[in-house]
């Protein structure tokens, strides 16, 4: 796999002064993209796939389902609609979830979790499987 989790800052010896956040990786010979933190459009997606989705009722919400959705400890609430199935294949297999935020959200991490309230009910959560352009 690639050394550097996608998000967190890292010291990657590019120079240059400015952070580096790491928005992408792969596992071929030259692993990874990285995006300066002075320009960080890279590290935002306003939607995400995610899989093997839980509902703490046991039966899935009607879909769409307006909600409010956590995709890091202790991030604030953030207002999105989620939608049964969708790309990439992952994503679509049973329990699969695309979730389109209404601002772009930050470092969308994949293999990191994602909750889902409605009001100050918890509807259930999934594992994020990657960001989405939209």
């Amino acid at each position: 796999g690639a050394p550097f989790p996608i998000g967190p800052r890292h010291g990657l010896g590019s120079g240059g002064g400015a952070p580096y956040f790491v928005v992408d990786t792969d596992t071929r010979p030259n692993p990874g993209a990285v995006a300066r933190a002075d320009d960080p459009s890279a590290l935002y997606a306003s939607a995400l796939s995610a899989a093997d989705a839980h509902w703490i009722a046991g039966e899935p919400p009607a879909f769409p389902q307006p909600c409010k959705v956590r995709i890091r400890y202790r991030q604030p609430l953030q207002s999105a609609t989620l939608y049964a199935g969708g790309l990439p294949p992952e994503a679509s297999a049973e329990g699969g979830l695309v979730v389109k935020f209404e601002k772009p959200q930050r470092a969308v991490t994949p293999g990191q979790f994602a909750v889902f309230y409605d009001g100050d009910r918890c509807l259930g959560g999934a594992v994020i499987a990657g960001a989405l352009a939209s």
